[in-house]
């Protein structure tokens, strides 16, 4: 009786202590869109999705995961790539876009509408940031409410929100480096029933032992 209640104890420990489980997906599509003249308004730098060598000129990149299947979210982290040139300050946020989008198709003028608030920042420090650089934005409460329908799942624009984003590339679909989307899920309410009915269990032994 002494092992097998030992051996529920243990079990019953490693399952709480036990960390979520976690999910990398790599960007299902990615696309950049700019209003420079002359460009048709698509970005086609082999897979870059931020590139702008004409100052004054804008710029926003366009990503979006396949989340099929995901459910129970704890956390949702936003990877990007910063591969060429640095030395400014430079603000960037993510927005969930509030509209549909396919690949390079899109255009400046036909670019998905987005939320006004921002899903997630980023802030490039000039003197504390170089090239071939990956960056984390917490993007939690936008990806938990596409994973439990609350929103439509029609990705996030990337866009420099201080000024015109004049040269600073980030990698997308097709590079070695492509956006990823780091989750951690919540253990299944199966795996809470499975817990606590096992700590009653293991609570009745020992009031049985004790009696």
């Amino acid at each position: 009786m002494k092992s097998s209640l030992l051996a529920l104890a243990a079990a019953l420990a490693l399952l709480v202590g036990a960390p979520a489980s976690a999910l990398t997906l790599n960007a299902s599509a990615s696309a950049g869109v700019t209003n420079e003249p002359g460009t048709d308004g698509i970005v086609r730098y082999n897979g870059y999705i931020t590139v702008n060598w004409g100052d004054g000129w804008e710029n926003v990149g366009l990503i979006q995961f396949d989340l099929a299947g995901v459910s129970g979210l704890s956390s949702a982290v936003l990877n990007l790539y910063h591969e060429y040139n640095s030395g400014v300050n430079a603000e960037f946020a993510v927005f969930r876009n509030t509209s549909a989008w396919v690949g390079n198709t899109n255009n400046w003028l036909t670019r998905p509408t987005y939320d006004a608030t921002p899903a997630g920042t980023l802030s490039l420090v000039a003197g504390s940031y170089d090239q071939y650089e990956w960056y984390a934005i917490d993007v939690t409460a936008t990806v938990a409410a596409w994973a439990d329908g609350t929103h439509a799942n029609y990705g996030f624009t990337l866009a420099r929100t201080d000024a015109a984003n004049p040269f600073l590339y980030f990698q997308g679909k097709g590079q070695a480096n492509p956006p990823t989307l780091l989750l951690s899920a919540v253990p299944e309410p199966s795996t809470y029933g499975l817990m606590f009915g096992g700590l009653a269990l293991l609570g009745c032994k020992l009031r049985r032992r004790s009696a």
